[in-house]
């Protein structure tokens, strides 16, 4: 079932909510897969956060890294950037 079926009969039920909705469409055997899919959605939406969150971590980890090597390799040069203070 899809979800613009179940919002075409959540508008013949006039009820806003897809657990009653689906209890009543399709009894609760379509509810408890709703409530299945919901919970395997957001366990998705936990882990994938966990994995983007190590992966900008360590994209700032390394964009630290690349800008004080060169910072200091431009100060051996002798070219001082704005913000520099080699007094």
């Amino acid at each position: 079932m899809s979800c613009l079926m179940l919002a075409s009969a959540g508008g013949e039920v006039k009820s806003n909510s897809y657990s009653k909705v689906s209890e009543i469409v399709g009894g609760p055997k379509l509810r408890f897969f709703l409530e299945l899919n919901l919970l395997f959605y957001t366990l998705g939406s936990c882990i994938s956060y966990q994995i983007i969150s190590k992966r900008i971590a360590l994209l700032k980890s390394t964009i630290f890294i690349v800008t004080t090597l060169t910072r200091d390799l431009l100060s051996d040069w002798g070219i001082n950037l704005p913000g520099d203070d080699l007094t």
